[in-house]
């Protein structure tokens, strides 16, 4: 076997470790009753740069190299779990001219939930009313954006690029809305829509060489991308739907957990 093919194997074997020529030269050919061959540790280090430069390991800091990760060795050491972000969700109060901008007289609870919890009316360019107010709320460093709409409906948008919701996390976060609508409305997840949902997995072993992102457009409502994202390869897939959220979570649930082992989380799902 040559030099390059057995710190191939080595670092294979380990493919999370960074390894510099010495701690290479002590996996293959220490010998404690022997003085270290400088000649061979040279061969070593001339060995690694040119692994460097063929493209088959990479230099992680100066003098200290990595494997770099193939398809099987990420399936190995990195299998993420699904995230979502990006998610709009519909949900239609009952009473119509919910906010009497046309001169009738809106309920007093939504008025007081309005003026109490500070939205802002949103108007366009010439200060014109839009008919529906909006405010910015945050729940677990997320930023929401809920928007009251004149004829009853209720927007409510969380980007969470940055900080993307496992599936627990998306049913608490949905238990917050309705805590937060409370005073206003029984939030019910079989009657809420799920408009709008990015899904991704950050790959951490991952790295993208040579490139910054890949977009594919498969249709007007669907995308995905595979990008550079704070130290982590993002593969991200969008949807527009319009589905209910109660059928969403089952959706994520049986993504997310094998039916096979039993682990679904139980308390969550009859939750409407």
């Amino acid at each position: 076997m040559s030099m390059p093919q057995k710190i191939l194997a080595v670092m294979k074997q380990n493919p999370k470790f960074k390894y510099n020529a010495k701690a290479i030269y002590m996996t293959l050919f220490f010998k404690p009753d022997r003085e270290v061959d400088k000649k061979l540790l040279a061969q070593i280090r001339t060995t690694l740069n040119r692994l460097v430069k063929d493209g088959k390991i990479r230099r992680y800091k100066r003098g200290h190299f990595q494997i770099k990760p193939s398809p099987e060795i990420v399936k190995k050491l990195d299998d993420p779990d699904v995230k979502v972000h990006g998610v709009k969700i519909e949900f239609r109060l009952e009473e119509h001219n919910i906010l009497g901008i046309d001169g009738i007289s809106a309920p007093h609870n939504i008025t007081s939930f309005i003026d109490a919890n500070r939205f802002e009316e949103v108007c366009n360019g010439e200060g014109k009313s839009m008919r529906r107010f909006s405010k910015k709320a945050w729940w677990e460093e997320r930023n929401i954006t809920f928007t009251i709409h004149d004829c009853g409906l209720i927007e409510i948008f969380c980007s969470a690029s940055d900080n993307p919701m496992g599936l627990t996390d998306f049913f608490r976060f949905a238990d917050f809305i309705s805590g937060f609508l409370s005073p206003i409305c029984k939030f019910q997840k079989n009657k809420a829509v799920l408009k709008q949902i990015g899904l991704n997995r950050d790959f951490e072993e991952l790295q993208m060489e040579g490139v910054s992102c890949i977009s594919v457009k498969k249709f007007l409502n669907d995308w995905c991308r595979i990008y550079q994202h704070q130290g982590v390869v993002r593969y991200e897939h969008h949807l527009k739907l319009d589905i209910s959220l109660e059928d969403a979570f089952n959706s994520l649930q049986l993504l997310t957990y094998s039916p096979m082992n039993g682990n679904r989380p139980d308390e969550h799902r009859d939750v409407v």
